[in-house]
């Protein structure tokens, strides 16, 4: 008896119908894949908006830096022009 069940587990159908047992069904696997796809669009717009911040403030910090050049270059001009109205 027992030596009918050792050669029926061996057997290819058994085989197969235990591992089409064990596996995960469809809607198992869709709702892992579906998960796994929304972290890893999650993660990816995560990244996507840090990369976005970072050129924000990289794009803000040479504004101001461009700014504060601009004015320097205007009240150094503002200087020399009085300078040469107040020398005459």
């Amino acid at each position: 008896m027992l030596e009918q069940e050792i050669q029926k587990e061996k057997s290819p159908s058994f085989r197969r119908i235990k591992e089409a047992l064990t596996r995960p069904s469809l809607s198992e696997q869709v709702a892992t894949s579906s998960l796994s796809l929304a972290t890893a669009r999650q993660e990816l717009v995560l990244h996507w908006c840090g990369s976005l911040s970072e050129q924000f403030a990289t794009v803000r910090h040479e504004f101001a830096q461009r700014t504060a050049l601009g004015l320097q270059l205007f009240v150094n001009c503002f200087k020399c022009i009085r300078a040469l109205v107040t020398c005459d």
